[in-house]
């Protein structure tokens, strides 16, 4: 992997930190960088309609049980602070935070466009057991994540993402930043910001890592 690969194992995760400094708030303040995950509308209508078109190929090319509809009027755009490497994404119609299961399509901003179109999934399963999934628009898996709060266990593989030149080394590298960081920081992620956008950023920086 690259030298910058180092740095993303560092990043793990301030999002929401100020709504959530409660009971962890004395780890989570010495233990957990400072770093945030930055969201906003995106503003580019180039990129925005690039994308839209990117939804439509999707939704004809993605497998007949796969019903999950975007949401085409909050486009966002993601990233880690600190970092210029951004991707374009937008949640499943119905977002919720609470929700058991989440839904985001995401792309890589590039130079010359978008490129490397993901699906990442989330979900909260009983007794503290949360997944992040990260999938082609053929719904092939990427890369998985198993955070297990009662084990205290981090479980993640990648498999070879075939449509691209470098889908292994962003597979092994996503599986790299959950895996080989420490369980309070991942911890903290899950319990402050478990939602799409979050994995999303971290895929922005594994893409820029990985890929140039």
């Amino acid at each position: 992997m690259k030298t910058t690969v180092k740095s993303i194992l560092g990043l793990i995760i301030t999002v929401s930190i100020m709504t959530s400094c409660t009971k962890n708030e004395e780890i989570l303040n010495n233990e957990v960088p400072a770093t945030t995950v930055q969201t906003k509308k995106c503003q580019n209508q180039e990129l925005v309609k690039s994308f839209i078109q990117l939804q439509r190929e999707f939704a004809t090319d993605l497998k007949s049980s796969f019903e999950i509809g975007f949401d085409m009027n909050e486009i966002l755009e993601v990233g880690i602070s600190g970092s210029q490497h951004r991707m374009i994404m937008a949640n499943q119609n119905g977002f919720d935070e609470c929700n058991q299961e989440n839904y985001a399509l995401a792309a890589a901003i590039l130079e010359d466009g978008l490129n490397y179109p993901i699906i990442v999934k989330t979900s909260k399963m009983p007794d503290e057991i949360y997944v992040i999934d990260y999938y082609t628009k053929d719904m092939d898996l990427i890369s998985s994540t198993l955070i297990d709060g009662e084990a205290q266990m981090i479980d993640s593989y990648g498999s070879a993402l075939k449509s691209t030149h470098c889908g292994q080394e962003v597979a092994d590298c996503l599986g790299d930043v959950y895996s080989k960081h420490g369980w309070v920081s991942v911890w903290a992620m899950v319990q402050t910001a478990f939602i799409p956008a979050t994995a999303v950023a971290l895929t922005a920086a594994c893409v820029a890592s990985e890929c140039f």
